[in-house]
This record gives C-alpha cells, structure tokens and sequence, in this order.
C-alpha cells in the first residue's frame, strides 16, 4: 500500500511538471499579439514534420517552429490537418500567414492560439483524483502501521488484559462500525468521479466513449441513493453508543448491554438483536486475495425497551459457551471476531447497526483478580 501510494505520488507530480506547464503556457497565449510570419521551410514525412516560419517584431527578425503549446495539440485539438493545410499553401503560395507573438518574450510565438478550457480542467479533476487517491493510500499504510505500534505497545503494558490492546475497546462505549460508512463512501464517490470526469474531460470530445460514460452514469446512480440513505438514517437515529456490562464480555457466564437508540418509537417486537462469532481469514495468493468468513456461534437475544427522555433504551443479555475462543486481532490476516447485529424494522427507514465487541475465556478474568481486583464485574 506504501509503495503503491508513493509511486502514484510520484506519477502524479511528474504528469503536474510535464503537462501543467504546456496548458498554463497555452492560456497565457490567449493574451498574445498578432502578427505576420513568412513560412520558410515546409517538408512533410511518414514521420516527421519539419515546418520553420520567420516574423519580424519591433523591428527585430525572429524564427520558430512552435505551432502551438497546448499539450498533445496534434491529437488533442482535432484542428492539425486543416492548420497543416494551410502553412503548406502559405509556402508554396508564398504568401503571409498569422503568428501569435509574446509581446514580453518575442521570441516565444505560436500557429494557432487553440486552448480547451475542458480538457485543462479534465486534467485538473484528474491530477487532483491522483493525489487524493495516493494521499489516501499512504495515510490507510501510516493508520495501520501507528494502530499496529500502539496495540504492540499495549500488550506490554497490559500483558494479561488483552481488551486493553485496541484503542476503541479501553473507553466505556462502543462506536457502531458504519459510523464511518458514510465519510468512507463519500470520499469514494468523490475520488471515483473525479478520476473519471478528468479522464474524459482530458481526453475530449472526439475520445468519449459510450462505456466510460455509461459507467459514470451508473456510478452516480448506485453512490448517490446510497448515501442519501446512510445520511438520513444518521439523522434519524444517529450512531448510537453500545454499553456492555461487563466490558469486556466472559465466555461461560452471562453478558448484559445497552443501547441507546435516538427514536422514541422503536418497539421491543421490531427489534433484532445477534451475536456472532466469526472466524476471519485473509489468504493470498499471486496476483489477489481472497477473504473466508467462517461462522462458528451465534444467538439472538430478547430485548427489553425502556424510555428515557428521547431516547430508546435497548437492554440484553447473552450466554456465551465456554469452548469459544477469544476475540482476535483484527490487524491479522487470521482473526476471531465478535460482530454484534441491531435490527429495528419499523416505519420508514431501518435502524441498522453492527458493532464489533470483545469477548474473552473466562480465564481471562481469573487472571484479572490474581493482578488487581476490579469491582466493576458481576
């Protein structure tokens, strides 16, 4: 992930420092002055065009062979044949054509003042897609690598409380996992659209593919409901916090928690509560990666409803066997993992959330009272 990012970094800024240059010199040609040029060397081959014109400025003589400094001008602007025409009539005809000259530079001058506002501007979606989307790749590598040095650090420090080693099991409260599906997938959409947009805006008019459009074009179709959706179910419902008591949750023993649900209306029939344990494993292979999700326990709980305020208190319980094994790693390739399912059927939109929660042998918590002797278990 480092290197690819890193690499793309570095695509992105040499395609900034090739290009960019030749499209601000094209739009600042737009400004430039009129004048008389005389063609003086015309050849045309299968591979090469060699073309000079001289033109006499303030006074001063000048020769060049710029035809024009947009990028790619012979592919991109769609006008070379009907140019290429000309100066070869101009030469044989011997007679004058029009140059534009920079008054502040005169030796910088040019055939055809072409400049496409949106093939700069697809260039500019694009260059920007490319160093978003490799920022984002490097700060995915440097998150992970500092969460991985941290946990490394934790289990120095709480050797027999491994709950302790994730960050996001040491507060009191539980953040839903989609609370991040919405930022996620709005930076997606972005960095997408951005990168296709520039593409084709770059590429022109005469380059737009049905494929590439159709694409884009459904692209927006599935993102935007989707994120209307996760935005108005934020509003409705909010992320609400999971408190387990104990925290972390023993095997062999009962486990309570409570949800509190930003809706007065939710019902304890509508509701669905799940506890699974999964057995997460990543494996690579040449080229790819495949990711196996086994399934070794789960249980649905009753819910009781309470009311406090505008909130909906959710409470349950479960009983988890003893046999299973501890919540794992989830930096690892080869985890257990303990995922927490809250389904509301009620009117309108859903109230969906999964948490991901520890759960530990029972061992654990002897252990626990051995070191240091909590009051906060029952």
């Amino acid at each position: 992930m480092l290197i690819g990012g890193i690499g793309l970094l570095i695509i992105a800024a040499f395609l900034s420092l090739s290009i960019v240059n030749d499209f601000n010199k094209s739009w600042q040609s737009l400004s430039w002055v009129k004048a008389e040029a005389k063609v003086t060397k015309n050849e045309s081959a299968s591979s090469k065009y060699n073309f000079r014109y001289h033109y006499i400025f303030k006074g001063n003589n000048y020769t060049n062979t710029k035809i024009s400094y947009f990028h790619n001008y012979k592919k991109f602007s769609g006008r070379w044949d009907k140019i290429q025409r000309q100066l070869k009539e101009s030469y044989q005809s011997n007679n004058p054509i029009t140059v534009f000259v920079n008054p502040e530079q005169p030796s910088e001058s040019m055939v055809d003042d072409y400049f496409s506002y949106p093939q700069a501007l697809g260039l500019i979606l694009f260059l920007f897609g490319l160093f978003l989307l490799s920022i984002l790749m490097i700060l995915h590598w440097l998150s992970h690598y500092l969460e991985s040095r941290q946990r490394e650090i934790l289990q120095v420090k709480f050797p027999h409380e491994p709950w302790l080693w994730r960050k996001e099991w040491m507060k009191g409260s539980i953040t839903p996992r989609n609370s991040s599906d919405l930022k996620h997938l709005l930076v997606g959409s972005i960095l997408i659209m951005t990168l296709f947009s520039g593409c084709m805006g770059f590429l022109g008019k005469r380059f737009y593919v049905y494929p590439e459009v159709l694409f884009c074009v459904l692209i927006g179709l599935i993102l935007l409901p989707i994120i209307v959706l996760l935005h108005l179910r934020k509003r409705k419902y909010g992320y609400s916090e999971l408190h387990l008591k104990p925290l972390p949750y023993f095997t062999g023993q009962k486990n309570h928690g409570q949800l509190s649900v930003k809706n007065t209306k939710v019902e304890s029939k509508q509701l669905t509560v799940k506890l699974a344990c999964r057995h997460y494993q990543l494996e690579h292979s040449i080229g790819r990666a495949t990711v196996k999700i086994r399934s070794l326990w789960s249980k649905e709980a009753k819910v009781s409803v309470s009311r406090q305020n505008s909130l909906s208190l959710l409470d349950f319980c479960f009983d988890i066997p003893a046999a299973l094994p501890d919540s794992g790693n989830n930096l690892s390739d080869d985890c257990i993992q303990r995922i927490l399912e809250v389904h509301a059927d009620v009117p309108g939109l859903d109230f969906k959330h999964r948490y991901e929660i520890p759960v530990f042998n029972f061992s654990h918590k002897q252990e626990l009272i051995k070191y240091q002797i909590p009051n906060n278990f029952t």
